[in-house]
């Protein structure tokens, strides 16, 4: 009614308008979103068993596979973001990006197994670590319980001022859990001029059954004053999140620590080339700020001051940094740091040319994340969307001289979908529709058919006998975790790198990509490939290809392969339509156990009549499993039909059944069911069935719907005609 709505179905939580009490989950209940001029409402509430899990992985320089820690993951619920984090600051994300499922990665539900389809840097050109976050829901281990909360916002109507009060409450839902959580926040939002705004958070959780000070409850802070005017900028700050804060939501950047300072840019004069009409800006920089881990009392201080010049054909800068570390039970260490940097771009050979060097004045010299180094490199233009990137840093710290390089390409833009997309403009619909499925797209196009992609990383001590500085952290840490950012494990010396070849047609895609990881880890190395061929209008197929290797001294060599092949028959003028997929997997663990699996999975579809429509599936599955010396193998089959009749233009009823057989145990598993569909629009299609009897079977895909009990299907049928009139009656709408 009006601008509040209600909703009872699956949802998202949608509690983001603050840091602090932030909460973002996919639920299944009851949600309220009511609105007003000065009032607005969010609220929830759902009976669950899920349990909320974030996970921050480091990107190794390649694809895959990265492995959650717990799973099985619920389908559909995993949010994959990649941050790129100052290498100083790692709670200040410097570019984030989301990719697609499917497009851009490739998800095993049941393992929590990762792979994406080209390979992620761990640092971008400027040496600044990439993590990958994965928030995901998982079923928890006890019996579920209450999920609520909501959020009251309050704002004058000059909007001069808004006050906000978040409350979230969790029941204990896994062995984890063991008591119930609750987060309860306070935010004020509030303008103190037309170029100032000041922000400010307090949450607190509160576990069940704890005691003040007994380390069970938490509490987290935020104050922000951001002053921006033409000329010139301010922000301060203070934030302070202690042990046990949250519900697990937030970034382990921040967790434990408290920061606070401030930075300040002045702009000292600005210019404009007469000749050229360049604008070149000249600018005063200061930034200080103290950091604190609130566990071991190890403390950070920094202070820096600039100058700069920023232009597009020539920049600049030049100035001093001070660092001092004080960790727990040793010496402070401090140092002073002559900073000079400068960028050269020749923009007719599409080129940039730059060189940065920290020279040590004072001070121990002694303090990790800010080593004496000379960082050189270049950037040069490849296409429109493809940059070649050359970095190498030295540097020097504790005694010890450490080596920093990269090679590879920096794509824009990075996001598969929207790269995909222009891509398959040259293929047919089938071929488009396949590529998008199996393709392995490199980044630069060498000739309209042949494109190839790169990439190499590489860390190590040059000195023998020093241990290696973390300048590329194995897994994302706070800088004062450890001693600095610090003292690196042996295994922080790693060498990675990719090449991949791609040759497309209007009728043919074919990409391959080989990758290695050698770390004191062990060595792992794989390759992927994929190949689709339209053979005409009616006829495509496809195939995909996995294969990865890795030795490890501490643990067994281990060798995993999938293979995928898919066919395509779907002619215009005819009743018929045949798909077939053949999936072939192989896990061998040396010493330890060997398994494989191949299965098929076929489906036909053909129109009787102008009312009556046929749907047969068969399903044939080998598996062999080697265990401790002991072998297990069968053959699994599965049969089935779909008969469905239209009552008129609205109305369907359909009748489907399934047998299931076991060879190994001898068991026969069977399903029918009856069907009610009804198309409430051109192009929609909604089901509502019931199976008296059921069977399941997660390698064959037909057998989703053979399960016991009620269950719906909702389709929906579109291109890129539908949405174009969809996107246009929706603009007619707006204006």
């Amino acid at each position: 009614k009006g601008r509040t709505q209600a909703l009872f179905g699956d949802f998202q939580t949608g509690l983001t308008e603050t840091e602090l009490s932030s909460y973002s989950r996919p639920l299944s209940g009851l949600q309220l979103n009511s609105q007003s001029e000065q009032f607005s409402l969010k609220a929830f509430a759902a009976e669950t068993e899920q349990q909320y899990l974030r996970a921050e992985l480091a990107a190794d320089g390649t694809s895959g596979p990265y492995r959650l820690v717990r799973g099985p993951v619920l389908p559909q619920t995993e949010r994959i973001t990649i941050e790129t984090r100052d290498r100083h600051r790692p709670d200040q994300t410097l570019r984030q990006r989301s990719p697609v499922r499917y497009i851009d990665y490739d998800i095993d539900y049941e393992t929590g197994e990762i792979i994406f389809r080209a390979p992620i840097a761990a640092a971008d050109p400027d040496f600044n670590p990439n993590v990958i976050i994965i928030e995901y829901e998982t079923l928890g281990q006890g019996d579920g319980g209450i999920m609520a909360g909501g959020r009251l916002e309050f704002t004058l109507p000059d909007q001069a001022m808004s006050l906000g009060f978040s409350v979230i409450r969790e029941d204990a839902s896994g062995p984890d859990q063991i008591e119930g959580r609750t987060l309860t926040g306070l935010d004020l939002r509030l303008a103190l001029g037309e170029d100032t705004r000041l922000r400010a958070e307090y949450a607190r959780t509160d576990l069940d059954g704890g005691t003040s000070g007994s380390g069970d409850d938490a509490d987290a802070m935020l104050i922000e004053l951001d002053h921006a005017s033409d000329q010139a900028s301010l922000l301060a700050y203070f934030r302070q999140e202690n042990t046990q804060f949250g519900l697990g939501q937030q970034s382990g950047a921040t967790a434990d620590i408290r920061r606070y300072g401030a930075k300040l840019k002045k702009d000292l004069s600005v210019s404009d080339d007469p000749q050229t009409g360049e604008r070149s800006i000249r600018r005063l920089t200061v930034d200080a700020y103290e950091e604190v881990n609130l566990t071991n009392g190890n403390a950070r201080q920094v202070s820096t001051l600039s100058l700069q010049q920023s232009a597009p054909s020539l920049s600049w800068d030049t100035g001093l940094t001070y660092a001092r570390d004080q960790m727990s039970g040793q010496e402070a260490t401090q140092s002073i740091l002559l900073n000079t940097s400068a960028r050269k771009q020749f923009r007719a050979q599409g080129l940039m040319l730059m060189a940065r060097h920290e020279q040590a004045l004072g001070g121990d010299q002694d303090v990790p994340v800010f080593p004496q180094r000379t960082l050189i490199g270049l950037d040069k233009s490849l296409t429109d969307h493809a940059t070649l990137n050359l970095r190498h840093e030295t540097s020097h710290v504790a005694g010890a001289t450490n080596q920093t390089a990269r090679i590879g390409l920096t794509l824009t833009p990075w996001s598969g979908a929207e790269l995909r997309s222009a891509l398959d403009q040259r293929s047919t619909e089938s071929g488009r529709r396949l590529a998008a499925t199996m393709g392995l797209d490199q980044a630069f196009s060498l000739t309209d058919e042949l494109s190839v992609g790169f990439g190499f990383s590489q860390r190590f001590d040059l000195q023998d006998g020093q241990a290696p500085r973390n300048l590329l952290p194995v897994r994302p840490l706070s800088p004062l975790d450890s001693v600095g950012t610090a003292l690196a494990e042996a295994s922080d010396t790693f060498r990675s790198g990719y090449a991949g070849l791609g040759y497309r047609t209007d009728q043919m895609a074919v990409s391959g990509r080989i990758e290695f990881r050698e770390s004191a880890e062990g060595l792992r190395h794989s390759f992927s490939g994929s190949a689709a061929r339209q053979m005409n209008a009616a006829l495509s197929f496809a195939g995909r290809l996995r294969y990865q290797h890795t030795t490890s001294g501490s643990a067994p060599l281990t060798d995993v392969m999938d293979v995928r092949l898919g066919l395509a028959y779907r002619p215009d003028d005819d009743g018929l339509i045949v798909f077939n997929r053949l999936d072939l997997k192989q896990d061998h663990e040396k010493g330890v156990r060997q398994d494989w699996k191949l299965v098929n999975n076929l489906t036909a579809h053909k129109q009787l009549g102008e009312k009556l429509t046929l749907a047969a599936f068969l399903g044939t599955k080998y598996a062999e499993i080697t265990l401790n010396d002991r072998q297990y193998r069968g053959w699994t089959h599965l049969i089935g039909a779909d008969l469905r009749r239209d009552l008129n233009q609205k109305w369907d009823i359909g009748l489907a059944g399934s047998a299931l057989y076991s060879d190994g145990p001898g068991a026969l598993d069977y399903a029918l069911g009856l069907s009610l569909g009804h198309s409430p629009a051109d192009h929609i299609w909604v089901s509502l069935g019931y199976n008296f009897d059921g069977l399941r079977d997660r390698d064959f895909e037909a057998s989703e719907y053979a399960r016991s009990g009620p269950f719906i299907k909702f389709r929906l049928k579109f291109n890129e005609t539908t949405l174009n009139t969809v996107l246009g009656e929706l603009l007619d709408r707006l204006d």
